[in-house]
């Protein structure tokens, strides 16, 4: 039990007593906007990726035919709370196919009505949608 001023003092958090003013009560993120904005932020569907190089040379993980040699430019995803890395033949075929299905998968969003059910979803990515109908 903690005195103030001589008057004991029960159930004072560390909190009040802190210098710092508390993470949770900050009103600012690090860009400047206010994190309690009653609208949901935008999420995105695509993963973390990046390019990097190599620091040492390793097998692609789509391929192990393909090879990355140490210096090389690699795409880089992430998997869980670890990085998978692709050689570059490999990421062009997983970008033109994921780029293939989210157009896909806007245009389907933008015609009213439409609806795709999953087994009509190719595992490609790529299909031919039917014309919308003539109002």
């Amino acid at each position: 039990m903690r005195r103030q001023g001589g008057v004991p003092v029960r159930g004072a958090s560390s909190a009040a007593n802190s210098s710092k003013p508390s993470r949770l009560t900050s009103t600012l993120s690090l860009h400047g906007q206010s994190r309690r904005s009653s609208v949901p932020r935008v999420r995105s569907l695509v993963e973390r990726i990046s390019f990097d190089q190599a620091l040492r040379a390793h097998d692609c993980q789509a391929s192990a035919k393909h090879r990355v040699s140490k210096g090389e430019l690699r795409l880089k995803v992430r998997n869980g709370r670890s990085w998978d890395h692709y050689c570059l033949a490999c990421a062009q075929q997983i970008l033109r196919k994921d780029v293939a299905y989210l157009k896909m998968m806007l245009d389907v969003a933008a015609v009213p009505g439409q609806v795709l059910f999953a087994e009509e979803i190719p595992a490609d990515g790529v299909q031919a949608l039917p014309a919308p109908p003539d109002a």
